[in-house]
């Protein structure tokens, strides 16, 4: 059975220390032991104590929703949303056109949409209360 993107990223951020570890990590990158962690995975990984025995590399902080990323079909509602572009490492912003499958940046590209990854909606912000 492949990996997925997730397993790999779990596996890539403990590095070194996966194959003796791996069947005490979970699918979201928790390690629960109540054996003792070396000092030095301690601090290779900068594992963050969640509770108890379990800990989780800071390589791993977001991951259960990706750092608010969806890889899915974009929203349809053609208002302005973060992507991310199959070749390029930093997020876009864009404006989606459901009706061309397409996005334009603020700075004149268009993007296809089969070429985008992720996306992240932008938050409106609620109103202040007083």
């Amino acid at each position: 059975m492949q990996e997925t993107k997730k397993q790999e990223a779990i596996r890539l951020a403990y590095g070194e220390y996966w194959k003796h570890w791996k069947s005490d990590i979970n699918q979201e990158g928790v390690l629960t032991t109540d054996l003792p962690i070396p000092n030095e995975m301690y601090l290779a990984l900068k594992l963050n104590r969640i509770t108890g025995s379990f800990y989780l590399p800071n390589a791993l902080t977001g991951i259960s929703d990706n750092n608010g990323w969806t890889q899915s079909d974009l929203p349809t509602d053609d208002e302005p949303i973060w992507v991310m572009i199959d070749g390029l490492e930093l997020p876009e912003l864009v404006q989606p056109n459901s009706s061309e499958d397409e996005c334009h940046s603020s700075d004149g590209f268009i993007y296809n949409s089969r070429h985008i990854t992720h996306y992240q909606p932008i938050v409106k912000p609620k109103p202040p209360i007083y």
